[in-house]
């Protein structure tokens, strides 16, 4: 019945879009303009190389982003924009969007909220507005549209989500206004490290999908044996409150619970100067990704093409299934794809890249 009811609000989203379309007055200059994303952390961190190309380019006068409350901060932090609209609830967002009155709004990733406040606006739209075929199995084809946007000569505007990473999931809106295509690698220079990272490692050992959840024991068995080696002193353990609990099970003198402790712009300061993250495919992951320090992803059956660390100094622990990538959700075969990650071997590629980063010639 769900499914339905979504279906069905699709449906006339796509009939409301296709009349105003009709109608439209097409523009070509855009100067101030709106990022409008309200998807989960993960995505929005991985915006940073669209926004920074965006800001770059200096072909807009005001770029302001328009992301969930919780995930704003943090995006301030890597790509300060001129302005910022803290989504808390619906009604609030659209009324400062129809009152900043935008030339253009940027929908960078497709999703059904984002359309319809869009459309709402009344102000130009260009994304990935809408897809009829969106079958929620989270690999799709999207198509880049817009609204009140004069078209211009442009590659074909599908792109296929199956082998592009989240942060590359604009290249499209960049081709249209003839700006270079963000890149699925982040090079970093790591001998800066050795002189500014403290002797600590941050551990994120929770995750929105059981798929992703790597157990909290081989989290445990990873830290005691880092602290045996002397590769660092204590490892600080990160997530919200609900994670509080689960986490003092394994916690100790030098396995620190500092779950819902810290925002998210608080955590990013703590992950900037650890000399390396451990942690599951989540929001987490990428924000240490984003913050230049050795980052270790334990991938479930996301593919790590799609939602993996893209850093330089970053692996992808992945032992791809047949069945890789799923819903997340449930699983027939108890979830092996991540299971399959054991902790001699995450320890044996810290090692190795421990020896190249931290241990001076």
């Amino acid at each position: 019945m769900k499914r339905i009811y979504k279906i069905s609000i699709m449906f006339l989203v796509w009939i409301w879009y296709k009349l105003l379309q009709l109608f439209a007055k097409k523009k070509t200059e855009f100067a101030n303009i709106l990022v409008l994303d309200l998807m989960g952390i993960g995505d929005v961190v991985c915006l940073t190389p669209f926004l920074g190309t965006l800001v770059d380019s200096g072909k807009f006068t005001k770029i302001t982003g328009c992301f969930s409350s919780v995930a704003t901060d943090v995006s301030k932090s890597l790509i300060p924009l001129d302005d910022y609209i803290y989504h808390h609830n619906y009604r609030a967002t659209i009324k400062a969007i129809r009152k900043a009155k935008f030339d253009l709004i940027i929908i960078p990733g497709w999703g059904l909220r984002h359309t319809i406040l869009g459309l709402l606006s009344g102000s130009s739209l260009i994304g990935f507005l809408h897809d009829l075929s969106f079958t929620n199995k989270y690999i799709n084809t999207f198509k880049l549209e817009s609204l009140g946007v004069k078209s211009r000569p442009m590659p074909e505007p599908w792109a296929d989500m199956a082998t592009l990473h989240l942060s590359q999931r604009s290249n499209k809106i960049l081709e249209f206004f003839s700006l270079p295509n963000v890149s699925n690698r982040l090079e970093y220079d790591y001998k800066h490290l050795q002189a500014t990272q403290e002797d600590y490692a941050v551990f994120h050992c929770s995750a929105i999908f059981a798929g992703r959840q790597w157990d909290l024991q081989n989290f445990k068995q990873l830290a005691e044996k880092m602290i045996e080696l002397n590769l660092i002193s204590c490892v600080y353990l990160i997530g919200s409150k609900g994670d509080y609990a689960k986490y003092e099970t394994i916690s100790s003198a030098k396995i620190i619970n500092e779950a819902g402790k810290m925002n998210l712009l608080q955590t990013q300061e703590l992950l900037s100067r650890a000399k390396l993250f451990v942690g599951n495919d989540s929001g987490p992951m990428h924000i240490a990704t984003f913050s230049k320090i050795p980052t270790y992803a334990l991938m479930g059956p996301n593919l790590p093409i799609i939602s993996g660390t893209i850093s330089s100094l970053g692996y992808n622990f992945f032992h791809k299934q047949p069945c890789c990538p799923c819903n997340q959700t449930s699983c027939d075969y108890d979830y092996k794809c991540i299971k399959a990650i054991s902790v001699d071997e995450v320890l044996t590629q810290i090692l190795k890249d421990y020896k190249r980063i931290y241990e001076k010639a």
